[in-house]
C-alpha cells in the first residue's frame, strides 16, 4: 500500500486522512502557508469599566506585516452584546457599548484575519477592571418605627441595611458608611444600628407624632469618589399621659339681675393625644372655694351655672376654682381660677346734678371743651347713655348748643367774659327703670386770655401750669 501525500493552502489549517478505492492512503494536509497573527493569544491591558465608547483597546498584527495591509480583519466570536468592534482594516479593537463589570468581568474574543487568499484566527483577552458607578442600594428592613415619647429607646430603633452593587460578593464587607442628617436626636453606627441619643416629646407646642429622618449610605468607606444613596426612616410616638389638661378660656362676663341659670360653656385643652384628653371633667375645687362661691356656683357637665341673680353694686366680681381631669390613663388634673365679672346694667336711678367749669378763649378759640358737659350723678358703674335723654331747663340760651344724646355743651362764636347759669333735665328710662326726670346745674365762667397764654397751653396741654411770664 502507497502513502500519496497532497499539500492543499487553504484558509483552514486540517488534517485529513482518506483511503482510495484500492486500499491505498492518502494524506490530505490543508496548510495556510506563513500567514500568521504575530501572536496565537493577545492579553489587552485591563480596561475600566467606564471607558469611553471608540477608545482602542488593543491592535492585532499579522506577522511581516506590520502594517496590515491588504488584510480584512473580523470579530468571529466571543463579541457578546456587541461591546468591542474591530477596525476592518487596521486590526484595531475599540469600545462599541457601554461595559459593565457587574455582568461580565471579562471576554475571549475570536478575531480572524483574510488577505483575499489566506486567513488566520487569533485570541484577544479582555479583563475589565471594576470602577465604583453604583450608589449602594438599600436592602427592605424596618423603616417605620414606633416607640413611646419621653423615653430613650435602648439597642437598635432598627438595623439600616445596604450593599453596594460594585462589589459582587454580597457577603464580603460592603464597606458602607450611614449617616443621619441633621439631626442631633439620633445616630447610626457601621452596622447600621439606628439609636437615640436624646427622648422625644410627642405634646404640643413643640411636640409632633411622628418624625422623619433621613440616612444616607456612603459606599467606599465615604472615600472622596464614594456614592451615596439616601433613605427616610417614619418615628411614631406612642403618648403617654404627662400633661393636666388647662381651661383655654378662664374669663366670663355675666350680667347681673339675670335669672339663674347657665353662665358659659366651661373649655379646656390638653398636650396630650386625643386619647388621653377629652371629654374633661369639671368640678369647683371645695377645698380652695369660699363658701359663697359654693353658694352662688355649680358646675354641671361642661356648663358653669349661678344659683342665684347677681348685683355688681354689691359685688363685681367672683373667682372660682375650677379643678379640670382629662380622660387619660392615669388621670390628670388640674386646679384653673375662673373669673366671672358681674356686668352692669342700668339698675339705679340717676340723681340731680350741679357742676361748674371755667373755658378759656382766645378770639372765639376755646380751650377746655372737654370739661363741658351735664354731669351725672348714677350708682351704676357706667354711663348708659342710650338710656338717657338731655334736654334745657326752660328757655334755651342764644350762646349754646346741647347734644340732647350725649349731654354735650357747644358753645357759639361770640360769647364774652362772665358766668352763665345753664339749666337742664335728664330723662332716664331703662329695662330696669321706670322713666323718670331729674334737673342738672351747669354753671359756665368763660375766661378771656391772650394770644401767648393761648398758644402755650396748645401746645403743652390744657392742665398745664403757665410760666409766671403768662397769665393763663
Amino acid at each position: 500500500m502507497a502513502l500519496i501525500t497532497f499539500i492543499i493552502f487553504s484558509w483552514t489549517l486540517m488534517f485529513i486522512e482518506a483511503t482510495t478505492q484500492a486500499d491505498k492512503n492518502i494524506e490530505i494536509i490543508i496548510k495556510n502557508g506563513s500567514f500568521n497573527f504575530e501572536k496565537s493569544i493577545y492579553v489587552a491591558p485591563t480596561i475600566p469599566e467606564n471607558i469611553p465608547i471608540d477608545e482602542t483597546i488593543i491592535s492585532v498584527v499579522i506577522k511581516n506585516n506590520s502594517n496590515n495591509k491588504n488584510i480584512i480583519f473580523n470579530i468571529a466570536s466571543g463579541n457578546s452584546d456587541k461591546r468591542f468592534k474591530i477596525n476592518n482594516s487596521t486590526g484595531e479593537i475599540s469600545v462599541n457599548n457601554l461595559l459593565d463589570y457587574e455582568k461580565k468581568t471579562k471576554y475571549s474574543l475570536n478575531i480572524g484575519a483574510f488577505d483575499g487568499k489566506k486567513s488566520d484566527n487569533t485570541t484577544v483577552k479582555i479583563y475589565i477592571e471594576n470602577i465604583n458607578d453604583n450608589p449602594p442600594v438599600f436592602d427592605e428592613f424596618d423603616r417605620e418605627i414606633s416607640i413611646p415619647e419621653e423615653e430613650i429607646y435602648e439597642g437598635c430603633l432598627t438595623s439600616i441595611s445596604a450593599h453596594d452593587p460594585d462589589i459582587i460578593d454580597k457577603t464580603a464587607d460592603q464597606n458602607i458608611i450611614y449617616t443621619v442628617l441633621e439631626n442631633d436626636i439620633f445616630t447610626v453606627d457601621k452596622l447600621g444600628c439606628l439609636m437615640m441619643i436624646k427622648p422625644l416629646n410627642y405634646d404640643k407646642p413643640n411636640g409632633k407624632d411622628s418624625w422623619e429622618i433621613i440616612v444616607t449610605a456612603h459606599d467606599d468607606n465615604s472615600s472622596t469618589k464614594s456614592l451615596e444613596d439616601f433613605i427616610k426612616i417614619k418615628i411614631n410616638l406612642i403618648d403617654i399621659n404627662d400633661n393636666p389638661p388647662q381651661l383655654i378660656s378662664s374669663h366670663v362676663t355675666w350680667d347681673e339681675n339675670q335669672l339663674p341659670g347657665n353662665i358659659t360653656k366651661l373649655i379646656a385643652d390638653d398636650n396630650d393625644s386625643s386619647k388621653n384628653s377629652g371629654p374633661f371633667n369639671f368640678t369647683i375645687d371645695d377645698q380652695l372655694a369660699d363658701s359663697i362661691v359654693l353658694e352662688k356656683f355649680y358646675i354641671i357637665g361642661d356648663m358653669l351655672a349661678s344659683r342665684v341673680s347677681f348685683d355688681r353694686e354689691e359685688r363685681q366680681e367672683y373667682i372660682i376654682p375650677i379643678i379640670v381631669a382629662d380622660n387619660g390613663y392615669p388621670t390628670l388634673s388640674s386646679s384653673c381660677l375662673f373669673n366671672v365679672t358681674i356686668g352692669d346694667v342700668n339698675d339705679v336711678r340717676v340723681k340731680e346734678t350741679s357742676r361748674s367749669v371755667i373755658i378759656r378763649y382766645w378770639n372765639d378759640n376755646y380751650l377746655d371743651l372737654n370739661y363741658l358737659y351735664v354731669d351725672i350723678d348714677d350708682d351704676d358703674d357706667g354711663w348708659h347713655l342710650n338710656d338717657y335723654h338731655f334736654n334745657w331747663n326752660g328757655v334755651k340760651p342764644d350762646n349754646f348748643d346741647l347734644n340732647t344724646r350725649t349731654g354735650t355743651i357747644i358753645p357759639r362764636k361770640g360769647i364774652t367774659n362772665g358766668i352763665y347759669y345753664l339749666k337742664f333735665f335728664i330723662t332716664e328710662e331703662s329695662k330696669w327703670i321706670e322713666k323718670h326726670t331729674v334737673n342738672a346745674y351747669v354753671n359756665v365762667t368763660f375766661k378771656s386770655i391772650n394770644k401767648n397764654a393761648y398758644n402755650y397751653l396748645k401746645y403743652h396741654g390744657e392742665n398745664s401750669i403757665c410760666p409766671q411770664y403768662i397769665e393763663c
